[in-house]
């Protein structure tokens, strides 16, 4: 009976060492998660949205690209058409400086918000004046308004990687920087030679494809050609018919054209 006694008793004492080691295994494991929050701090929709809102309201129009630094990581990475490389916090800093070079004044304006969990989605409107060197341009001293869309994702607090869509061709046909846009070309002189700035090609005269016979009196070689040209709203005649003997050469277009049936159309002008 006594060795009964005394063997339930070292069976007791086991087990109550083996689940106290049970129980030591179980709070190490559990302290995991807490040492992983502390290292990467949780931060709410609020907070990710004011956080996203730094990029516009503190770098841009605060003229304080040191905000960079305290609101993306070290290797942050940003999505755009623009092909220069905004990758990293020295990439986003010649970003925003070469917006902040080209339009002194610009001013940003958030429309609207939306926020999903890690995602901050900011949809906003910018006007400034070009008045320095942008993408290449020279200043023009035009006054543009541009919209965008910039998608920030956050994690740990800090801004990891964004994605933005800009009305870039706006910009340019407000700028008339476009062959063919409404507003006329920068009233400041475009810099030539090695500054490597692009000006915007000079329209090209339209030419109409009407042709007729031009006079023969007062000297001009019978036969030849007449095309109409609708920028200078006149007639010139066409010299590269015209052979040797001072007509147009038999069988060309041309002569097909001032010796057909049909005579010729006069330009329409209204």
């Amino acid at each position: 009976m006594p060795r009964v006694v005394a063997l339930v008793i070292a069976l007791l004492v086991l087990s109550s060492f083996s689940g106290g080691a049970r129980v030591g295994a179980t709070t190490a494991q559990g302290s995991t998660p807490a040492a992983s929050a502390v290292g990467c701090p949780t931060t709410g929709e609020a907070e990710n949205e004011a956080l996203a809102r730094r990029w516009f309201e503190g770098a841009l129009n605060g003229r304080e690209l040191d905000v960079l630094d305290e609101i993306l990581v070290a290797d942050f990475v940003h999505n755009t058409a623009n092909p220069l490389n905004a990758n990293g916090r020295a990439g986003a800093r010649r970003l925003l400086t070469g917006l902040l070079t080209g339009f002194p004044d610009a001013r940003y304006t958030v429309d609207a918000a939306i926020v999903d969990g890690d995602r901050v989605v900011l949809r906003w409107t910018t006007a400034g004046t070009h008045e320095g060197d942008f993408g290449g341009f020279a200043p023009t001293g035009r006054r543009a308004t541009w919209t965008g869309i910039n998608v920030f994702r956050v994690r740990c607090g800090l801004i990891t990687e964004s994605w933005a869509q800009t009305d870039g061709l706006g910009r340019l046909r407000q700028l008339g920087l476009l062959p063919g846009a409404d507003a006329v070309a920068s009233p400041v002189a475009a810099t030539t030679g090695g500054g490597g700035h692009r000006t915007p090609p000079a329209a090209r005269p339209r030419t109409t494809r009407r042709t007729r016979p031009w006079p023969g009196a007062g000297g001009t070689r019978d036969g030849a050609a007449a095309i109409w040209t609708s920028s200078t709203r006149s007639w010139r005649p066409i010299t590269s018919t015209i052979g040797r003997s001072g007509r147009t050469r038999p069988g060309s277009r041309r002569s097909r054209a001032v010796s057909g049936s049909g005579g010729w159309r006069s330009p329409t002008c209204g």
